[in-house]
């Protein structure tokens, strides 16, 4: 079974959806982005790792709340 963080990136490079999009959009900086696409949690401030998520999430067209769920499963 593939991780669900794999699975995001798949679908935001399947609505070609450049990182550097998501964040002029969100303002998430772009080394955020790439760890959760990498499942590197710890990298992101553990403060707005949630809230992170659900905005990548939402920004390439996916079901946060599945997403916060696989995540809080993960972790």
């Amino acid at each position: 079974m593939e991780s669900f963080y794999n699975e995001l990136k798949k679908l935001r490079e399947k609505n070609n959806i450049d990182l550097a999009e998501i964040h002029n959009r969100t303002k998430i900086d772009i080394v955020y982005l790439e760890a959760l696409e990498e499942g590197k949690f710890d990298v992101l401030p553990r403060t707005y790792l949630r809230l992170f998520l659900r905005a990548y999430v939402m920004e390439i067209g996916g079901d946060t709340k599945d997403a916060l769920n696989q995540l809080d499963h993960y972790l």
